[in-house]
């Protein structure tokens, strides 16, 4: 590697606790770290606005050029293919370099928005979509990577808050601006823009990015098992996502249960291969690693069950408008990137271990308490646990995150780094097919209506549906103590 580390990487806790610094936030928009916090910006803007864009332009999509009974797949193919290229990039990183990766991502994002924006027929916007969300999961999963690379070790959660933020900000502008967008120009203007956005991402690759040599191992017949993998990977995801579109509740339990099967196959597959994707301590209960995977994989499959109906909710139970449910959901990234900004100086560990706690119990609270919102049709306390969720969320998660990065071994930092985005994109992928396949035993989502959710629905099924997702949140709120014991030793 020729990227070498600032002095501030290799500061002993003395010398650094002894040098007095502004806030942990002030500091990384100032000198030597304006550069690579903008590239983290726009890196993970980028994906944010990608996916918010798509939602708020798909009526006009759809009256342009048709294929309504199709729609689906204009979201599943972004979200498959981000999940198959961040589950490789911590492998192709050891082989190309950080630099040379992100390039070919950054590229691969700008074809599919060209070919996306310039499509004439539903057929070729999916294949954009498709290039688009690969090279998206690719440039996120890259930038997780290099961020203790970029970052010394008392700045990387602070880091995450800053993301915190930066999809606070995508929440807020992104539907306002693809309406503005397509009103003065057209639907395509939404993929076009990512153009000169790409142009920036360049710039910043070859002055920010830490240029890596790339690794001298050739591939062999033994990584070929990496493709048939991947495949495994994207078929899985691909039925799962199709739970939301089946009428029937078997059949959907059908493809939950095919998929998840289809996950751990890969997931044991992965465990013997040559190159693998996920660290060799994933999932493992007596691990760092593997103690964080669980917290966030379900913490992000109960969060599902919210981002599926919330904004539904809002509009059939109390009559919000489209733009006051957005940002009566915005709510909790706002609130996220506050309670952040509140804890991201904190350098004790035993500290930051009871944060973790505290947040995934506030996560866990805060399901609970939309649960009951529904049963009383209360609006402000639907709302509080909005802003509880995202104060749990902005407590936990970037201690969360550089708890990976800091206990995996040299070996597998690239992959344990990589793989939480992807991680966060599967665990939304099983938790909206979970919800969906809940939503329509439980009677909270119906065929005979128009309507996403009924306001009698979301009463008297809702606080079922919510109620079995808080559960998932609570076991990694009970996750989360066993994991400060781990922390504090």
């Amino acid at each position: 590697m020729t990227h070498s580390p600032s002095p501030e990487l290799t500061e002993d806790a003395s010398s650094t606790a002894s040098v007095k610094r502004p806030h942990p936030f002030l500091e990384l928009v100032s000198s030597p770290y304006l550069l690579s916090s903008t590239l983290i910006c726009l890196g993970v803007g980028s994906h944010a606005v990608n996916g918010i864009v798509s939602n708020a332009v798909l009526p006009s999509i759809i009256r342009d050029i048709g294929g309504q009974d199709r729609a689906f797949w204009i979201f599943s193919l972004f979200q498959v293919a981000s999940i198959m290229s961040g589950t490789v990039t911590g492998t192709f990183k050891g082989r190309l370099g950080a630099r040379s990766l992100f390039v070919l991502a950054s590229l691969i994002l700008a074809a599919g928005s060209l070919l996306a924006g310039a499509a004439s027929n539903l057929e070729l916007l999916l294949v954009g979509r498709f290039l688009q969300g690969f090279g998206e999961g690719m440039i996120v999963a890259v930038i997780y990577a290099v961020i203790p690379q970029l970052f010394p070790e008392r700045l990387v959660a602070t880091v995450f808050s800053m993301t915190a933020l930066v999809w606070a900000m995508a929440a807020g502008v992104g539907p306002i601006a693809a309406g503005a967008l397509t009103e003065t120009w057209s639907w395509r203007a939404a993929y076009y823009v990512n153009l000169p956005l790409v142009l920036v991402l360049l710039v910043l690759a070859v002055t920010a990015m830490p240029k890596e040599e790339a690794s001298s191992q050739k591939t062999s017949r033994k990584d070929l098992d990496m493709l048939p993998r991947l495949g495994l990977i994207a078929l899985a995801i691909l039925i799962i996502s199709f739970v939301g579109e089946v009428r029937s509740v078997a059949e959907g339990a059908l493809y939950l249960v095919g998929g998840m099967v289809l996950l751990f196959l890969a997931r044991a597959w992965d465990r013997v291969a040559a190159s693998p994707f996920i660290p060799k301590t994933a999932f493992q209960l007596n691990s760092i690693v593997g103690l964080v995977m669980w917290i966030m994989l379900l913490t992000a499959v109960s969060a599902s069950v919210r981002m599926v109906y919330g904004n539904a909710i809002l509009q059939s139970l109390w009559g919000l408008g489209v733009t006051e449910a957005a940002y009566a959901m915005a709510t909790l990234a706002f609130a996220w990137t506050i309670a952040a900004w509140f804890v991201a100086n904190t350098q004790d560990a035993k500290a930051r271990a009871r944060l973790i706690s505290i947040g995934i119990s506030f996560i866990a609270l805060a399901l609970a308490t939309m649960a009951l919102s529904l049963h009383l049709a209360s609006l402000p306390l639907f709302v509080f646990a909005c802003i509880l969720s995202g104060v749990g969320s902005g407590l936990s998660n970037q201690f969360l995150t550089r708890s990976v990065m800091f206990s995996s071994s040299q070996e597998d930092r690239d992959r344990a780094s990589g793989i939480l985005p992807t991680l966060t994109n599967g665990g939304i992928a099983i938790g909206a097919a979970l919800a969906s396949l809940l939503a329509a035993i439980f009677g909270m989502s119906s065929t005979t209506t128009e309507e996403l959710v009924t306001a009698q629905a979301a009463t008297s099924a809702g606080p079922t549906v919510f109620g079995i997702m808080a559960i998932l949140s609570a076991i990694a709120a009970l996750l989360s103590f066993r994991l400060q014991k781990h922390l504090m030793q």
